[in-house]
């Protein structure tokens, strides 16, 4: 199975009109058998191929949709999305027609084609079966279907769909089989996600990291080509790959949310107590010391002899001016830095 992705267009009449009867030039002569695989539920489809007026609802309910995005009518935006899905003698054999509908409607969930308007119809006329699966790149939520690195993914979907129904892989698919993206594509994938809540595959990093986990509890282990051997169990080898890349993602994920709360902890006590605020703490400690000597010395039971004893220059004397002095010794700071800045 390949993954191809066409150029954007601008008229759904056109690719629409198409899909049921063909290029202008062999309309009539020519017999496409399209059928219609799937489809989303804010499109209305129509009964089959001659069925005109369901064809032209159909087109209707893409063009209201595309309006409603904010660049509709500037003439550069192209709102037609269409990826083709093709198929061997070899693929058709191994997939019945429901095989070739949850195939169909794992891969327009893969490429988030789920989340705008959408129709796959399916054509027989040539040697290669295939699937066009057209949709609006203006999505539901009016914003415009990502285009980056399209192409790629497109190829990277069909690789991850074909291991899952074991397809046949060409070279060069052979070559993109193992990495990242396809990887990602099928961790996602349900039978991956049952695979991975195996007790014994928790964890696990590789397959080196299986075979010496095996070695330790005397598990026999074997591998064979595609197949792993594990005990009673007999796993393939491009599962299990999917199902350490998600254990994987899943380890780096913890990490990486530990640190951000130990960050976010620090953060929190550095806002909590500021470095202004220990120097706050330090004077009112000081302040704290000071009060409590005074309280002490106020405390003190003195005898009224020793009053009657003071000396009347001494309570003269504690007649004392405090802002007088203290007004002085500001003026005399302040004609001080006068001076000094003159010089």
């Amino acid at each position: 199975m390949v993954g191809v992705v066409s150029e954007k267009g601008k008229s759904f009449e056109g690719l629409i009109n198409y899909l049921f009867e063909g290029r202008l030039k062999d309309r009539g002569s020519a017999n496409k058998r399209p059928e219609i695989v799937s489809h989303s539920e804010n499109v209305r489809v129509p009964f089959g191929v001659e069925d005109k007026v369901g064809r032209n609802r159909l087109i209707s309910d893409l063009i209201s949709q595309a309006k409603l995005h904010r660049n509709y009518g500037d003439h550069s935006t192209k709102y037609i999305g269409e990826h083709i899905l093709s198929f061997t003698e070899e693929d058709i054999k191994k997939l019945g027609k429901d095989q070739i509908k949850k195939l169909c409607e794992q891969y327009v969930k893969d490429a988030d084609i789920d989340r705008t308007q959408y129709v796959a119809v399916s054509h027989a006329d040539t040697n290669n079966y295939h699937i066009h699966i057209v949709f609006n790149r203006c999505q539901n939520d009016n914003t415009l279907y990502p285009d980056w690195k399209e192409k790629t993914k497109t190829a990277e979907r069909a690789i991850a769909l074909a291991i899952k129904y074991d397809l046949g892989l060409t070279d060069r698919q052979e070559q993109m089989a193992d990495s990242k993206g396809v990887l990602e594509i099928r961790s996602k994938h349900q039978d991956i996600i049952d695979l991975a809540k195996e007790p014994i595959l928790k964890k696990i990093r590789n397959i080196k990291h299986f075979e010496k986990i095996c070695e330790a509890q005397n598990i026999p282990f074997s591998l064979k080509r595609d197949k792993l051997n594990v005990g009673n169990k007999t796993f393939k080898k491009r599962d299990l790959e999917a199902v350490f890349f998600k254990n994987r993602q899943m380890s780096k994920e913890a990490r990486d949310n530990k640190k951000a709360n130990e960050y976010s902890s620090q953060k929190r006590k550095i806002k909590q107590k500021p470095a202004y605020t220990f120097k706050k703490e330090k004077i009112e400690q000081k302040s704290e010391g000071l009060q409590k000597q005074d309280n002490s010395i106020i405390d003190l039971n003195l005898n009224n002899e020793l009053l009657q004893n003071i000396p009347q220059h001494v309570e003269e004397n504690q007649e004392f001016n405090n802002r007088k002095a203290y007004g002085k010794s500001d003026k005399e700071e302040k004609m001080y830095y006068k001076r000094r800045k003159k010089r």
